[in-house]
């Protein structure tokens, strides 16, 4: 069974509703294909392309908001405060829309009640290394929750990183106070 055939296999296991098509021949170390990503705390009755850089005009502050740069700006007359998250190196936002040449299109799909289901098929429009989030006229924080979900990638990389039998042993020879059998009740 070739890789694609076993990945199809994977989603359609797993429940996935829909698929995504990467961008063909698309590397996340080159930055020529990324754009500016802005999450605004409103909501746009539009999709799809949009002069934003003509309109909206971010301007750097002397503020800084837990290490990170504050930037100013307004849209519809109302003052936003915003920050500049980098996504991790090994990690690539995409911007994503609905495939308009096959939209619902039917699958076999293990779980359905006749075995065939509607899904949605996505491409990528855009690829994205930094997402600038906005605040209505409050400072951004640690305590925001897009920052809170940014540092939810690094402390899921760290919980989740293999770990040799040597590093074990090289913790118990380092914490003496620590069994192998009770980590967690040091002392």
């Amino acid at each position: 069974m070739d890789t694609s055939s076993q990945q199809q296999q994977q989603l359609e296991f797993y429940g996935c509703v829909g698929r995504l098509c990467p961008p063909p021949h698309h590397n996340t170390t080159t930055t020529a294909a990324a754009v500016p990503v802005h999450l605004l705390p409103c909501c746009i009755a539009h999709n799809g392309d949009a002069p934003v850089s003509d309109f909206f005009k971010p301007k750097p502050t002397d503020l800084n908001a837990d290490g990170l740069e504050v930037k100013e700006a307004a849209f519809r007359g109302r003052k936003l405060l915003g920050c500049t998250l980098h996504i991790p190196p090994e990690y690539c936002g995409f911007v994503l829309e609905k495939d308009p040449n096959n939209v619902n299109s039917v699958v076999s799909h293990r779980g359905g009640s006749n075995g065939d289901e509607d899904i949605d098929l996505w491409r990528t429009r855009a690829l994205f290394h930094d997402i600038t989030y906005w605040n209505h006229d409050i400072t951004p924080s640690s305590a925001d929750p897009l920052r809170r979900c940014h540092e939810w990638l690094n402390l899921s990389s760290s919980i989740h990183k293999s770990v040799s039998a040597d590093e074990v042993l090289a913790f118990l020879q380092d914490n003496p106070n620590i069994s192998s059998g009770n980590f967690l009740q040091a002392k």
